[in-house]
């Protein structure tokens, strides 16, 4: 029984290496852009970061009452504020960073007091990142 060997020219195997390098990349992109930014889990993440939460909440709403246009905004919107301030792009985030806000938002903290970028509310002098993550939590239900 003779074997037979299928003969390819350089051509076909080209055309067949770059059609499946090209099927591989297309994949990986549609992978990414169909993947949807879910900002509440990143909210529960920041306000699991507080160690006072009710604290942080009443502080949270009275922020939102005194200051203007504040009250009118969203958990979403609000989350991507602090996100922004942190420099961390919601599409971009994987488990990873999540794990790292806590350390994220203290370096920030401690950035604002340096920067005195602070608000005092109340007796209280607070970062601006401090404030943001308290309204975060007054908003998130």
């Amino acid at each position: 029984m003779k074997h037979r060997i299928a003969t390819c020219s350089r051509r076909t195997v080209l055309k067949l290496a770059a059609s499946s390098a090209l099927v591989t990349t297309m994949s990986a992109l549609s992978i990414g852009c169909g993947r949807k930014v879910d900002l509440k889990r990143i909210a529960q993440r920041m306000i699991a970061t507080l160690n006072h939460p009710d604290k942080a909440r009443e502080l949270g709403s009275l922020y939102l009452a005194e200051t203007p246009g504040m009250e009118k905004l969203s958990v979403e919107a609000l989350t991507a504020q602090v996100l922004e301030i942190l420099k961390l792009d919601p599409r971009a985030m994987a488990d990873e960073s999540l794990d790292a806000l806590d350390a994220r938002l203290r370096e920030q903290v401690r950035r604002d007091f340096v920067n005195e970028d602070v608000v005092t509310l109340r007796g209280w002098m607070l970062s601006r990142t401090e404030l943001l993550l308290c309204a975060l939590a007054a908003t998130y239900t």
